[in-house]
């Protein structure tokens, strides 16, 4: 599977469910999904929150957000390992994409 093809494949259909008001929901089957699964959601995730993930690439690899444990572990560590200040501007951009 190539990366690039499944990222501009997520990136095409996030795209598309927005521009028709449509509901987006994902769904793998994966033959090893401890390795497989979590790496594709993670790609899904990073193509979703596009904008917030490019806006602050440097941060989040610095602080270890690592978008293949899930929204909820990158906010999380946003919130743990960002000042106060920081974090808000950095959770806004992710609420933004929404």
């Amino acid at each position: 599977m190539s990366k690039k093809a499944l990222c501009e494949f997520y990136d095409n259909e996030i795209a598309d469910a927005n521009e028709t008001d449509m509901l987006l929901s994902l769904h793998l089957k994966a033959t090893m999904m401890k390795k497989s699964d979590p790496i594709l959601f993670g790609y899904a995730v990073r193509s979703y929150f596009k904008d917030a993930f490019n806006k602050h690439e440097e941060t989040l690899n610095r602080i270890n957000a690592n978008p293949n444990d899930g929204l909820g572990a990158v906010l999380a560590t946003i919130s743990e390992k960002c000042d106060a200040a920081e974090a808000a501007i950095i959770l806004a951009d992710f609420e933004a994409c929404y």
